[in-house]
């Protein structure tokens, strides 16, 4: 599989169904407030998806620009 750098609007993403990786609601306001400071990290900070765009990597970071 061929990596690439692609811009999709985040309503185009859907998560995994068995994401083992869960964040408290603490952890959740930590990063909403930290992406809201430091918007250039939707610049830096990328999330992982298949070719369906199922999120692989960054569920937690997708579901806090989405907020």
């Amino acid at each position: 599989m061929k990596t690439r750098i692609e811009k999709v609007k985040l309503d185009q993403l859907s998560e995994t169904k068995n994401n083992p990786r869960q964040i408290s609601k603490k952890d959740f306001a930590i990063l909403k407030k930290s992406l809201t400071e430091f918007p250039e990290m939707q610049e830096i900070r990328e999330i992982v998806v298949d070719e369906n765009y199922t999120i692989f990597g960054g569920a937690s970071t997708g579901q806090g620009y989405a907020c």
